[in-house]
């Protein structure tokens, strides 16, 4: 938890936001573009997202496909 009297953190970089960064109210209604690993998705910041890290609201890690187990058929007798 930070401290209130140090306030909200709040980094600007060249290409958009620090994903470490907070969302404040003047934020609000504007677009940023962050950068997520591997290119740069931009979001727009609405009402509920206040307060909250802006890290959360791009994916950085990429869902794994899960893939089903073949079922091996035994020989019969003959």
């Amino acid at each position: 938890m930070r401290s209130v009297w140090k306030g909200c953190f709040y980094k600007n970089n060249n290409n958009g936001l620090s994903k470490s960064s907070t969302v404040i109210n003047t934020m609000l209604k504007k677009k940023f573009t962050l950068h997520d690993g591997k290119s740069y998705k931009s979001i727009l910041i609405d009402r509920s997202m206040v307060g909250l890290k802006i890290g959360e609201f791009v994916f950085t890690r990429k869902m794994g496909v899960l893939h089903k187990k073949k079922v091996l058929k035994k020989k019969g007798k003959k």
